[in-house]
């Protein structure tokens, strides 16, 4: 930052695009949480792309983004499915975005073309969550099912735009 501004990273370079199935996801498991988190930890400092080609990928846990740039993208919200099954009924998020905290702030997250699904009315369950801090996040073409929360952004920014997502609660 200079004189207290911050600065949005440059876009993801080319080539920087994994495919969560790379690293097992997608392939019937439980839980493919830590896959999908495999998948992002490959990514350059700059982000990249994670990509989800159609199938139902099931998340025990949260999938945490804490780098700038990074685009989850699937085929369609119909065709790439993230099934929340968490493991416990305290208040989580599928997607959790940035830290919380001023000097690890995250920009330019993209989360496009995905469905989010849940047990039916589950209230205490988010799929996206936008922490404090974290500005540039987008939400397009999304479905999101049965979430008590669809997409929640808290903190001191407001530039998180949501586009074509439909949210039934």
């Amino acid at each position: 930052t200079a004189a207290g501004l911050m600065v949005a990273p440059a876009p993801p370079q080319p080539g920087s695009i994994v495919d969560v199935t790379a690293f097992g996801a997608g392939s019937g498991a439980a839980d493919d949480t830590a896959a999908i988190m495999r998948a992002l930890g490959t990514l350059p400092k700059a982000g990249g792309v994670v990509f989800f080609p159609a199938g139902t990928y099931r998340v025990r846990d949260t999938i945490a983004i804490t780098q700038s740039g990074v685009t989850l993208t699937g085929c369609n919200r119909v065709a790439s499915v993230l099934l929340a099954q968490p493991a416990s009924a305290s208040d989580a998020a599928v997607i959790l975005v940035g830290t919380g905290h001023g000097p690890d702030s995250v920009f330019g997250t993209r989360i496009a073309n995905l469905g989010f699904a849940t047990a039916p009315k589950a209230n205490g369950h988010t799929a996206v969550e936008v922490l404090g801090y974290s500005a540039e996040t987008t939400v397009e073409n999304c479905r999101i099912d049965n979430f008590g929360r669809g997409v929640y952004i808290h903190g001191d920014w407001t530039q998180n735009p949501i586009a074509d997502t439909i949210v039934n609660t």
